[in-house]
C-alpha cells in the first residue's frame, strides 16, 4: 500500500474511532508523541491510549493535506478540537505507522 493510502486509511480508523484498526498500522516500535502528553512507545501501548481517548471523546479528523515524497506521507494540518491541534504522520511503504506527532 502506497503511504499516503495508508494515512488515508489511518484517518478513517482515527474518525471510527476504532482503536483496533488504527493501532494495527503502527510499527511494533512505532512512537506516538503528543506535546501536552508523555511519549507512548510500542504498538501495545499506543492500542492502549487510543482505546482510553476514544472512550472519553469524540475526535474525527478534518483532513486538510496530504503529502507523499517516496516512501513518506506526511499529514497536516488536521482540527482535532477547538483549538485546533497540529498532527503530523509519518509513514513508510511498509503500511505502518513509524511516528506520529501532535503539537499547537
Amino acid at each position: 500500500m502506497e503511504p499516503k493510502k495508508v494515512v488515508e486509511a489511518w484517518v478513517e480508523a482515527f474518525s471510527k474511532a476504532d482503536a483496533d484498526l488504527i493501532s494495527s498500522y503502527y510499527s511494533d516500535d512505532a512512537i506516538n508523541h503528543q506535546v501536552a502528553n508523555p511519549v507512548v512507545s510500542g504498538k501495545d501501548a499506543i492500542h492502549a491510549m487510543f482505546r482510553q481517548e476514544f472512550a472519553v471523546a469524540e475526535m474525527v479528523c478534518i483532513v486538510e493535506n496530504i503529502f507523499q515524497d517516496g516512501e513518506w506521507a506526511i499529514l497536516g494540518p488536521v482540527y482535532l478540537s477547538e483549538p485546533p491541534l497540529l498532527e503530523t504522520i509519518f509513514s513508510s511503504n511498509k503500511a505502518e505507522m513509524m511516528r506520529c506527532s501532535c503539537s499547537t
